[in-house]
């Protein structure tokens, strides 16, 4: 989806500058359509059909009947909550910038520092770090991921890096290469061709 480069790369630019050595932390956090983009490529392109995989310590009975023997394991349906059309209208669809404008709204069209009185539980909803019901990516509840900072600011990092220094495209353009799966867990594909040049 090569059109999504130039609004990301804009907004790299005004918020973070050219060089690298200047990026901080508070700066990546003002990246607001870089932060919805990685959310909804991990949110379709997850690590696995699974999340929040749990051993039963003893056997549980839930309030309508269904038990869990000891020494069974339960996990979430982590592709099945992503492409749930209860959480997200036209779930299917890639949209880069569908929660940099549920942020935007719930900002009152406002974005980044300028957004002091967003609604702080609608706005972590929205970020890339965010957990909740329908978001499964990082897990949740006591167990949540607490790595997920360090690996969003990683993952914003080496993507406005390429965004600044390279034009990019498939080698068979417009074609997203399948995901290969293995049993429950999913990487992307590793026969894909991905052409750099220089800007």
């Amino acid at each position: 989806m090569p059109e999504y480069a130039e609004p990301l790369r804009e907004e790299v630019q005004a918020h973070l500058g050219s060089d690298p050595s200047s990026w901080t932390k508070d700066a990546f956090a003002k990246c607001w359509k870089l932060d919805s983009f990685l959310k909804e490529s991990q949110r379709l392109n997850g690590l696995g059909a699974l999340s929040l995989p749990r051993k039963a310590m003893r056997t549980y009975t839930f309030r309508d009947g269904t038990v869990v023997p000891e020494g069974a394991t339960l996990s979430a349906a982590q592709t099945a909550v992503h492409t749930d059309s209860s959480y997200y209208p036209e779930a299917s669809d890639f949209d880069g910038f569908r929660f940099y404008h549920h942020r935007v709204s719930a900002a009152g069209e406002k974005e980044g520092e300028e957004a002091a009185d967003v609604n702080a539980e609608e706005d972590w909803r929205y970020r890339l770090t965010g957990t909740g019901l329908g978001y499964l990516a990082f897990g949740g509840g006591r167990h949540v991921c607490t790595g997920r900072f360090f690996a969003a600011l990683e993952l914003k990092s080496m993507m406005a890096l390429v965004l600044l220094k390279y034009e990019v495209k498939m080698a068979q353009e417009g074609i997203r290469p399948t995901n290969q799966w293995f049993g429950p867990h999913c990487v992307p594909s590793n026969s894909a061709e991905v052409m750099f040049k220089r800007r």
